[in-house]
């Protein structure tokens, strides 16, 4: 199974999760939470992403999805594919997430889930 790591700026992505679990029900195995601080040294917040990312560390790889391209999470995530086998996809949304439950078991590759997921998460934004 495809290991995840879900990080962004303060609660949003532990809300996320929330909303996703009551919706759908629970989907943290293989799943952990990384929420950045406004004031930690980026050598922590890499510590912790790395100790992520090694938990949930499967033969099939580790997707990342952060909240916002070019934040500290997002660039350092991109940066650790040269050490682990790390997909990431940034902008992430709830869609992305009940889209990540739902396939994330399947036969789905780690790039053939990043690239579904990129694609929900652009479809599911709309305007009126």
């Amino acid at each position: 199974m495809i290991g995840v790591v879900i990080t962004g700026h303060g609660n949003f992505p532990k809300g996320l999760i929330s909303t996703a679990r009551k919706i759908i029900g629970d989907i943290k195995k293989g799943v952990v939470v990384v929420t950045t601080r406004l004031e930690e040294e980026p050598a922590n917040l890499r510590a912790r992403l790395d100790k992520a990312v090694e938990k949930v560390s499967s033969k099939d790889g580790v997707l990342v999805l952060t909240d916002v391209f070019g934040s500290s999470a997002s660039s350092m995530c991109i940066n650790m594919r040269k050490e682990y086998p790390v997909r990431v996809v940034t902008g992430m949304n709830l869609p992305m997430i009940f889209t990540l439950a739902t396939y994330r078991n399947s036969a789905f590759n780690i790039g053939d889930l990043a690239s579904k997921l990129e694609k929900i998460g652009k479809k599911s934004i709309t305007k009126w």
